[in-house]
């Protein structure tokens, strides 16, 4: 009986080692099934004005941003948001401001409020468009959704308007991120620094002499924010702190400079 015990002993331990290893596989599925992937859906609508064979016709241009797969839940409140957010970009540039109804009915709205001025201004030789266009939005780390909307347009006037809006969402919770609050002091600190050297302006030279529309306070961060493969963007749109002819002011902040290790914690 005794010759038996070592080969009863090994037999034992090759089983525990198989079921511990069988329970570490199952484990790791586990987890693996437990971190939900999301894809990026784009969903178009756009209208042309009728009889217009020219190269300059009147015509908008609607490219929505859209999560699928995942946390169906979750997706689908910051797909909410998204879409609160797109209509109310073309609530104001709609003959009678709306933001309800079908797409395709406010694309056909805003190609009938160019018809209306050509019914005023009937010897205006001007086209109208209106694009917003959100297929450069991305998915950082499959833990945060950063939707980007190049916003251009033109109805009138000296010259077309561009702007482009970037915020980010949290895929673990659906929330908007706060940038300030997560970075606090820090982030303003950070961005003034680069705003000054992409401007040329050195760190004694007040911002307004230098041509820019700060508030009394001094330095204000952008309205618009949000990470990207390359770190923090930040976007100063035309209007916002300086004159039309300045352009866009787009900076970008590594995250390491900002002291935080992981963008989607």
């Amino acid at each position: 009986m005794k010759n038996f015990l070592p080969l009863i002993l090994l037999f034992l331990l090759a089983s525990c080692g198989s079921t511990a290893e069988k329970t570490a596989e199952k484990t790791a599925e586990e987890s693996s099934e437990k971190v939900p992937t999301y894809a990026l859906d784009l969903q178009e609508y756009s209208e042309r004005e009728a009889d217009c064979s020219g190269e300059e016709c009147t015509e908008v241009k609607i490219v929505l941003p859209f999560l699928k797969g995942g946390d169906t839940l979750i997706a689908a409140e910051v797909n909410e948001k998204i879409e609160d957010q797109y209509r109310q970009l073309i609530k104001s540039r709609l003959p009678e401001p709306r933001s309800t109804g079908p797409w395709e009915s406010l694309t056909a709205s805003f190609i009938e409020g160019y018809e209306l001025f050509k019914m005023e201004f009937p010897d205006d030789p001007t086209s109208w468009y209106l694009y917003l266009e959100g297929d450069e939005s991305i998915i950082v780390a499959d833990t945060v959704f950063t939707v980007i909307v190049n916003d251009s347009e033109f109805m009138g006037g000296a010259h077309g308007n561009t702007a482009t809006l970037i915020q980010s969402y949290s895929l673990k919770d659906g929330m908007r991120i706060d940038f300030s609050e997560r970075y606090g002091a820090r982030l303003k600190e950070v961005a003034e620094k680069k705003f000054r050297t992409h401007h040329g302006i050195s760190a004694s030279e007040s911002l307004n002499e230098a041509g820019f529309i700060f508030p009394e306070e001094g330095f204000i961060l952008p309205d618009n924010m949000g990470y990207t493969d390359k770190g923090l963007t930040l976007i100063y749109n035309p209007y916002e702190v300086a004159p039309y002819s300045t352009g866009t002011t787009e900076l970008v902040i590594p995250i390491s400079e900002l002291e935080v290790q992981n963008v989607a914690s």
